[in-house]
Protein backbone atom coordinates (compact mmCIF):
# COMPACT_ATOMS: atom_id res chain seq x y z
CA UNK A 1 0.00 0.00 0.00
CA UNK A 2 1.28 3.09 -0.81
CA UNK A 3 2.22 6.05 1.33
CA UNK A 4 0.30 9.00 0.27
CA UNK A 5 0.40 13.00 0.76
CA UNK A 6 -1.83 15.06 -1.41
CA UNK A 7 -1.16 19.06 -1.81
CA UNK A 8 -2.76 21.36 -3.37
CA UNK A 9 -4.12 24.58 -2.60
CA UNK A 10 -7.91 24.49 -3.08
CA UNK A 11 -9.82 22.88 -0.37
CA UNK A 12 -12.09 20.92 -2.15
CA UNK A 13 -10.11 19.31 -4.54
CA UNK A 14 -7.68 17.84 -1.72
CA UNK A 15 -11.16 16.50 0.30
CA UNK A 16 -12.30 15.31 -3.48
CA UNK A 17 -9.40 13.27 -4.04
CA UNK A 18 -8.96 12.31 -0.76
CA UNK A 19 -12.46 10.85 -0.60
CA UNK A 20 -11.79 8.91 -3.86
CA UNK A 21 -9.24 7.54 -3.17
CA UNK A 22 -10.24 6.41 0.21
CA UNK A 23 -14.06 5.03 -1.61
CA UNK A 24 -12.38 3.40 -5.39
CA UNK A 25 -8.36 2.92 -4.08
CA UNK A 26 -8.42 1.76 -0.50
CA UNK A 27 -6.81 -1.36 -1.83
CA UNK A 28 -3.65 0.70 -3.09
CA UNK A 29 -2.98 4.23 -1.26
CA UNK A 30 -3.50 5.51 1.99
CA UNK A 31 -3.70 9.13 2.94
CA UNK A 32 -0.92 10.09 5.56
CA UNK A 33 -1.28 13.75 4.89
CA UNK A 34 -2.43 16.39 3.13
CA UNK A 35 -1.08 20.19 2.57
CA UNK A 36 -2.11 23.46 0.73
CA UNK A 37 0.77 25.26 -0.25
CA UNK A 38 4.93 24.61 -0.83
CA UNK A 39 6.04 25.70 2.40
CA UNK A 40 3.33 23.11 4.49
CA UNK A 41 4.45 20.33 1.73
CA UNK A 42 7.64 20.46 2.19
CA UNK A 43 6.97 19.73 6.00
CA UNK A 44 4.83 16.74 5.14
CA UNK A 45 7.47 15.18 2.81
CA UNK A 46 10.19 15.70 4.78
CA UNK A 47 8.08 14.66 7.76
CA UNK A 48 6.48 11.57 6.29
CA UNK A 49 8.71 10.14 3.43
CA UNK A 50 5.63 9.39 1.35
CA UNK A 51 5.89 6.96 -1.47
CA UNK A 52 3.68 9.01 -3.80
CA UNK A 53 2.59 12.38 -4.08
CA UNK A 54 -0.26 14.15 -5.34
CA UNK A 55 0.60 17.30 -6.53
CA UNK A 56 -0.76 20.45 -8.04
CA UNK A 57 0.86 22.48 -10.54
CA UNK A 58 -0.26 25.85 -9.00
CA UNK A 59 0.51 26.37 -5.73
CA UNK A 60 -0.90 29.87 -4.65
CA UNK A 61 2.00 32.30 -6.14
CA UNK A 62 4.44 29.04 -6.67
CA UNK A 63 4.50 25.86 -8.38
CA UNK A 64 4.81 22.32 -7.74
CA UNK A 65 7.92 22.34 -9.82
CA UNK A 66 9.72 24.97 -6.95
CA UNK A 67 8.46 22.23 -4.30
CA UNK A 68 9.92 19.67 -6.06
CA UNK A 69 13.59 21.64 -6.31
CA UNK A 70 13.15 22.30 -2.99
CA UNK A 71 13.09 18.97 -1.52
CA UNK A 72 16.45 16.77 -0.39
CA UNK A 73 15.21 13.96 -1.62
CA UNK A 74 12.43 13.36 -4.51
CA UNK A 75 9.64 10.71 -3.45
CA UNK A 76 9.32 7.46 -5.61
CA UNK A 77 6.56 8.11 -7.34
CA UNK A 78 4.91 11.41 -8.30
CA UNK A 79 1.39 12.29 -9.88
CA UNK A 80 0.94 16.16 -11.19
CA UNK A 81 -2.53 17.17 -10.74
CA UNK A 82 -3.90 20.29 -12.43
CA UNK A 83 -6.62 22.07 -14.44
CA UNK A 84 -4.31 23.39 -16.85
CA UNK A 85 -4.99 20.45 -19.75
CA UNK A 86 -1.16 19.67 -20.68
CA UNK A 87 0.66 23.51 -20.68
CA UNK A 88 2.78 21.59 -17.60
CA UNK A 89 3.63 17.96 -18.98
CA UNK A 90 6.79 18.81 -20.73
CA UNK A 91 7.79 20.23 -17.13
CA UNK A 92 6.36 16.82 -15.36
CA UNK A 93 8.34 14.81 -17.46
CA UNK A 94 11.49 16.15 -16.23
CA UNK A 95 10.90 15.52 -13.14
CA UNK A 96 9.48 11.55 -14.18
CA UNK A 97 5.96 12.30 -12.46
CA UNK A 98 4.36 8.69 -13.19
CA UNK A 99 1.68 10.88 -14.71
CA UNK A 100 -0.41 14.23 -15.42
CA UNK A 101 -4.01 14.24 -14.67
CA UNK A 102 -6.64 16.93 -15.49
CA UNK A 103 -9.09 17.82 -13.50
CA UNK A 104 -12.15 16.56 -12.75
CA UNK A 105 -9.95 13.27 -12.26
CA UNK A 106 -11.49 10.44 -14.15
CA UNK A 107 -11.60 7.15 -12.04
CA UNK A 108 -9.90 5.51 -15.23
CA UNK A 109 -7.43 7.71 -15.37
CA UNK A 110 -6.65 7.47 -12.05
CA UNK A 111 -6.47 3.51 -11.72
CA UNK A 112 -4.11 3.67 -14.95
CA UNK A 113 -1.88 6.36 -12.92
CA UNK A 114 -1.64 4.44 -9.69
CA UNK A 115 -0.78 1.59 -11.82
CA UNK A 116 2.24 3.28 -13.09
CA UNK A 117 3.15 4.85 -9.13
CA UNK A 118 3.11 0.82 -7.87
CA UNK A 119 5.16 -0.68 -10.91
CA UNK A 120 8.19 2.78 -10.03
CA UNK A 121 7.21 2.23 -6.42
CA UNK A 122 8.11 -1.50 -6.92
CA UNK A 123 11.04 -1.10 -8.93
CA UNK A 124 12.61 1.37 -6.48
CA UNK A 125 12.54 -1.17 -3.74
CA UNK A 126 14.33 -3.48 -6.27
CA UNK A 127 17.55 -3.87 -4.00
CA UNK A 128 20.71 -1.52 -6.06
CA UNK A 129 23.94 -3.42 -6.43
CA UNK A 130 26.48 -1.49 -3.92
CA UNK A 131 28.90 0.67 -6.02
CA UNK A 132 31.47 0.83 -3.79
CA UNK A 133 32.09 -2.77 -3.75
CA UNK A 134 32.18 -2.61 -7.81
CA UNK A 135 34.03 -0.37 -10.31
CA UNK A 136 31.16 0.31 -12.24
CA UNK A 137 27.91 2.34 -10.70
CA UNK A 138 24.37 0.47 -11.92
CA UNK A 139 21.39 3.46 -12.81
CA UNK A 140 17.99 2.17 -13.26
CA UNK A 141 16.41 3.00 -16.56
CA UNK A 142 13.90 5.71 -16.79
CA UNK A 143 11.28 2.66 -17.83
CA UNK A 144 12.02 1.58 -14.07
CA UNK A 145 13.28 -1.87 -15.57
CA UNK A 146 16.48 -3.20 -14.96
CA UNK A 147 19.96 -1.37 -14.35
CA UNK A 148 22.70 0.50 -17.02
CA UNK A 149 26.12 0.43 -15.79
CA UNK A 150 28.31 2.99 -15.95
CA UNK A 151 32.61 2.52 -15.37
CA UNK A 152 33.80 4.56 -12.29
CA UNK A 153 36.82 5.31 -13.82
CA UNK A 154 34.54 6.74 -16.87
CA UNK A 155 33.21 9.55 -15.01
CA UNK A 156 34.34 13.01 -14.29
CA UNK A 157 31.65 14.64 -12.78
CA UNK A 158 27.96 14.74 -11.90
CA UNK A 159 25.70 17.02 -12.11
CA UNK A 160 21.89 17.85 -11.26
CA UNK A 161 20.25 20.46 -13.66
CA UNK A 162 16.78 21.42 -13.01
CA UNK A 163 15.81 17.81 -12.07
CA UNK A 164 18.39 16.23 -15.06
CA UNK A 165 21.06 14.31 -13.59
CA UNK A 166 23.82 14.55 -15.67
CA UNK A 167 26.62 12.92 -16.05
CA UNK A 168 29.76 14.25 -17.53
CA UNK A 169 32.37 11.81 -18.82
CA UNK A 170 35.99 11.47 -19.85
CA UNK A 171 35.18 10.97 -23.84
CA UNK A 172 31.46 12.57 -23.63
CA UNK A 173 28.32 13.49 -21.97
CA UNK A 174 25.75 11.45 -21.17
CA UNK A 175 22.32 12.93 -20.20
CA UNK A 176 19.95 10.73 -18.22
CA UNK A 177 16.74 12.05 -16.29
CA UNK A 178 16.36 10.32 -13.28
CA UNK A 179 13.94 10.53 -10.26
CA UNK A 180 16.34 10.64 -7.57
CA UNK A 181 18.42 13.49 -6.85
CA UNK A 182 22.59 13.66 -5.86
CA UNK A 183 21.81 12.78 -2.51
CA UNK A 184 21.31 9.34 -3.85
CA UNK A 185 24.74 9.22 -5.92
CA UNK A 186 26.37 10.95 -3.11
CA UNK A 187 25.37 8.05 -0.76
CA UNK A 188 26.05 5.02 -3.26
CA UNK A 189 29.39 6.04 -4.75
CA UNK A 190 32.47 5.33 -2.96
CA UNK A 191 33.65 8.30 -0.60
CA UNK A 192 37.28 7.64 -1.35
CA UNK A 193 37.03 8.44 -4.50
CA UNK A 194 34.21 10.60 -4.76
CA UNK A 195 32.98 13.77 -3.57
CA UNK A 196 30.08 16.25 -3.11
CA UNK A 197 31.25 19.76 -3.68
CA UNK A 198 27.94 21.67 -4.20
CA UNK A 199 24.20 21.06 -4.34
CA UNK A 200 25.07 20.23 -8.03
CA UNK A 201 27.51 18.98 -8.42
CA UNK A 202 29.56 15.06 -7.71
CA UNK A 203 33.60 15.21 -8.44
CA UNK A 204 35.31 11.94 -9.31
CA UNK A 205 38.86 12.40 -7.42
CA UNK A 206 40.55 10.53 -9.38
CA UNK A 207 40.86 13.81 -11.94
CA UNK A 208 41.20 16.38 -9.49
CA UNK A 209 44.11 18.76 -10.54
CA UNK A 210 43.71 21.63 -8.16
CA UNK A 211 41.72 24.17 -5.47
CA UNK A 212 41.46 27.85 -5.61
CA UNK A 213 40.00 29.01 -2.28
CA UNK A 214 37.97 32.16 -2.43
CA UNK A 215 36.55 32.98 1.01
CA UNK A 216 34.94 30.26 2.40
CA UNK A 217 34.42 28.77 -1.17
CA UNK A 218 36.60 28.21 -3.66
CA UNK A 219 36.84 26.71 -6.99
CA UNK A 220 37.96 23.18 -8.19
CA UNK A 221 39.84 22.55 -11.22
CA UNK A 222 39.42 18.91 -13.21
CA UNK A 223 41.28 17.51 -15.85
CA UNK A 224 39.97 19.17 -19.24
CA UNK A 225 39.97 22.42 -17.79
CA UNK A 226 37.01 22.20 -16.34
CA UNK A 227 36.37 24.48 -13.08
CA UNK A 228 33.48 24.64 -10.81
CA UNK A 229 32.54 26.19 -7.98
CA UNK A 230 33.15 24.08 -4.60
CA UNK A 231 30.29 25.83 -2.07
CA UNK A 232 30.95 26.15 1.99
CA UNK A 233 28.96 23.46 2.62
CA UNK A 234 30.76 21.16 1.10
CA UNK A 235 34.54 22.38 1.78
CA UNK A 236 35.88 21.09 4.50
CA UNK A 237 34.95 17.43 3.66
CA UNK A 238 36.44 17.96 0.03
CA UNK A 239 39.66 19.41 1.44
CA UNK A 240 39.75 16.75 4.24
CA UNK A 241 39.15 13.79 1.10
CA UNK A 242 41.74 15.21 -1.49
CA UNK A 243 44.57 13.43 -0.31
CA UNK A 244 42.76 10.29 -0.84
CA UNK A 245 42.61 10.84 -4.57
CA UNK A 246 46.98 10.17 -4.18
CA UNK A 247 46.43 6.81 -3.05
Amino acid sequence: MLQTVIIDDEKYWRDSLAEYLSRYCSQEVKVVGVADSLESGLQRIETLHPDLLFLDVRLYDKTAFELLDALHFLPPAIIIVTGFDKEYAIDAMHYQACDYLTKPIELVRLKQALKKALEKVEAKHTPLPVASELPILPLPRSSGRGFEVLHLDQILYIEADNGILIIHQTDKQVRRTVAYQLKFLETHLPANRFARIHKSYIINLSYWKSYTPNGKSGHVELTGGVSLPVSSTYREDLLGKLPEAFK
